[in-house]
């Protein structure tokens, strides 16, 4: 991520998520404004519209899991997790370990960095569930 200098970061912060497009026309934050909980809270909100869709937000702390992905979701059946990062973002060894044994179990686990690549990640489950009928 480039510079940004102090003060704008301090705006950044407090108008990023929010209705930031005024700022945004006027030049003021970057256009890659969107932090990862804001990703993640559009991602949980169209999940949790899906017909035949359980889904919930997986929280780190210090009682949970190392490397567990952010949202977790059953979807037609089929586990699904999707490990959540900024386009600059990258996994940690651990993330990368645990979306392995996911896969090796036989589930579903990706790193998206937007809700248009997890709508892209389900369209293609679909086909895939259709051709297994």
């Amino acid at each position: 991520m480039r510079f940004i200098p102090f003060p704008l970061q301090k705006l950044q912060r407090k108008f990023c998520g929010t209705s930031s497009n005024k700022w945004l026309r006027m030049g003021v934050l970057p256009v890659t404004c969107k932090f990862e909980k804001d990703i993640q809270r559009a991602i949980l909100a169209y999940l949790k519209r899906l017909p035949e869709c359980f889904a919930w937000k997986e929280h780190g702390g210090i009682y949970g899991t190392a490397g567990i992905p952010d949202i977790i979701c059953c979807y037609k059946g089929k586990f699904i997790a999707f490990e959540i990062k900024r386009p600059t973002g990258k996994l940690t060894k651990i993330q990368e370990l645990t979306i392995q044994r996911i896969k090796d179990a036989k589930g579903q686990a990706y790193k998206v960095t937007s809700l248009e690549e997890v709508k892209d990640k389900l369209k293609n489950l679909e086909v895939n569930f259709d051709e297994n009928v």
